[in-house]
């Protein structure tokens, strides 16, 4: 970024502009990616259609620069009324300085307004754990980097990983279910954000991730060389 950034000043004043419902759902069709930065737990309750999960209170930057290829591309916020600015700061420190506003009301106005919304299903840990001891056929994938998986992980379990997700986005298939962990859920709940946009359905986040998994007794292995979809 030779040109430099824009202020932090110029970039609020650009950002910080309250869009109606009828006005993001415009920008998404005109190629606005609509960017919700709530907690995971509060997106698979409840979502827009179309927008990618990466919650504030992870390594939101990290995973932003990974995610959104483009750093032109144009960005609406989902965000709370009281994080509003923190959201676009944040962003413009990693170089997205298109932020070109944020959904007024937040998810309740969208859907107050006769706008679809969605939901990601989720399974504990223990229900998941059931399952499996039931004989159950489940295909559990696993989101995070490959180091992790070796390090630890379910048995049985493929990788496909949320940090290339962008480059493999048909390796899955579609009519299959699978169950999806992360570390907490985090990531998990981005990539099934992002699947679900791509034509994906059959998508269930397990709660609270492998923290969660090692309370139950789903058998874990440590370091075997990985089934990798990725």
């Amino acid at each position: 970024n030779k040109g430099g950034y824009d202020s932090l000043d110029l970039v609020l004043e650009h950002a910080r502009r309250a869009l109606d419902p009828e006005h993001v759902s415009k920008l998404m069709k005109d190629g606005a990616l609509l960017l919700d930065t709530r907690e995971h737990i509060l997106f698979q309750k409840e979502y827009i259609p179309g927008s990618v999960n990466i919650g504030l209170d992870g390594n939101f930057a990290s995973w932003v620069g990974t995610l959104i290829e483009d750093i032109n591309q144009p960005i609406v916020l989902v965000v709370e009324e009281e994080r509003i600015d923190e959201a676009i700061i944040r962003l413009a420190r990693v170089g997205y300085n298109n932020t070109v506003g944020y959904l007024q009301g937040c998810v309740k106005e969208w859907k107050d307004s006769g706008y679809p919304t969605d939901s990601i299903e989720a399974i504990s840990a223990y229900k998941l754990d059931k399952m499996i001891g039931e004989g159950d056929n489940v295909n559990i994938i696993d989101t995070r980097r490959n180091s992790e998986y070796q390090s630890e992980h379910v048995l049985g379990s493929e990788v496909y990983t949320l940090d290339t997700v962008q480059h493999h986005m048909n390796e899955l298939d579609k009519d299959e279910t699978y169950y999806m962990y992360c570390l907490t859920g985090y990531r998990s709940a981005s990539l099934i954000s992002i699947l679900k946009n791509n034509g994906y359905k059959n998508l269930i986040n397990i709660e609270g991730g492998l923290e969660a998994i090692k309370e139950t007794d789903i058998p874990l292995s440590e370091y075997i060389c990985p089934t990798t979809i990725l």
